[in-house]
């Protein structure tokens, strides 16, 4: 038994699917257009791993990532390389302002993110966030994830200071001007810090 399709029915239901088909075509070349494909870059492997929309600036702070490691590898004791690497992002100005120029988080299983702002990309606060993440990396490395885990800021800076003198010499007077307006910790916080990080 022959059901007959009424008249116009037929070129109408394809019309009406090759509309659809269009729209969706269409979406997603928009999408495709207006919407950058990041780009990763990784350094030696299981170091750091770079996310950006540019590929220049992935680059760019790829080769800091390990000009860093390279110079604080022998005063920190750095493995060759993590189990897993540290996954930075870095974020253009259109992507939304944040107060701090720079965030690292650690997130369950002890992976260590970086969230760095490219509009406010100073080599001393790229510097400054690498050694971050890195001090956290390492923290995560010889105690895990079980709580919380913090670095404390005289030695983020104190990293970022031997990394600058060591790249480039001519920081260290600057340096050793800078320090004499800061007070030292107490020794036993010192020590109970370091012990914390690291033993």
């Amino acid at each position: 038994m022959s059901h007959a399709v009424p008249a116009g029915r037929g070129p109408r239901r394809l019309r009406t699917g090759l509309r659809t088909v269009l729209t969706v075509l269409a979406t997603l070349a928009h999408a495709a257009a207006g919407e950058p494909t990041p780009v990763s870059v990784q350094t030696a492997p299981s170091r750091f791993m770079i996310s950006a929309v540019d590929p220049s600036a992935a680059h760019a702070v790829a080769a800091m990532a390990e000009e860093g490691w390279r110079w604080l590898a022998a005063p920190l004791a750095l493995p060759d390389s993590f189990s897993t690497p540290i996954f930075v992002r870095l974020i253009a100005a259109a992507e939304g302002a944040h107060d701090a120029p720079f965030a690292v988080m650690v997130e369950p299983g002890g992976v260590v993110s970086l969230r760095l702002g490219l509009e406010r990309s100073e080599l001393r606060v790229v510097r400054r966030a690498l050694v971050q993440s890195l001090l956290l990396r390492l923290a995560v490395a010889h105690h895990g994830a079980g709580g919380p885990i913090t670095a404390p800021h005289w030695l983020e800076h104190a990293c970022a200071g031997w990394w600058e003198t060591r790249a480039d010499a001519a920081q260290l007077d600057a340096l050793k001007l800078e320090s004499q307006r800061v007070a030292p910790p107490e020794l036993a916080k010192t020590i109970t810090l370091v012990n914390d990080l690291f033993y």
